[in-house]
């Protein structure tokens, strides 16, 4: 972990600026610290979410967490999705937000439905454990780093794309 930490951080920081560079002198985001941060704090929740996914699942797979434990902490983490999702939609109707930081947020909010499938798929694995769940949240999970990666600009094994 301690080796992908630089290239996160690269991530978000460029997250942040190909936000603003898509048009330059007309995104708000060039002059809005808080749409910089925002596109940053987006960033971070997107990575940040498909690890916890990742790790719980693998922790589950493990015999480390009972299928209850797992379900509850994945529901969390769903919540915490489905507010910062609704955030973002309202901050997408802004009229003073620019076309490309509009589909920029978009996005950032298909990533998050890509990763509520994951999470809903690991869910369906711990309550019935069999190839067809294993085999759907792998593909979901797959789904989802895809998304992230292309949002982030990292390859997928998590160094930066050239």
């Amino acid at each position: 972990m301690r080796a992908t930490m630089p290239i996160l951080l690269f991530a978000l920081f460029s997250f942040a600026a190909q936000a603003q560079k898509a048009d330059p002198g007309k995104s708000k985001g060039e002059s809005d610290p808080a749409l910089k941060a925002l596109g940053a704090l987006s960033a971070a929740q997107m990575y940040s979410q498909y690890v916890l996914i990742g790790v719980t699942a693998d922790a589950y797979a493990n015999k480390v967490y009972e299928p209850k434990q797992v379900q509850e902490m994945i529901n969390e983490a769903r919540g915490i999705m489905a507010n910062v999702s609704k955030n973002l939609t309202a901050v997408g109707k802004d009229g003073s937000i620019v076309q490309n930081d509009r589909v920029f947020i978009m996005r950032i909010q298909s990533v998050f439905q890509l990763l509520d499938k994951q999470a809903n798929a690991l869910v369906a694995f711990t309550q019935d454990d069999n190839s067809d769940n294993r085999a759907a949240f792998e593909a979901a999970r797959k789904s989802s780093w895809d998304a992230i990666s292309g949002v982030l600009g990292i390859g997928k094994k998590g160094t930066t794309k050239k």
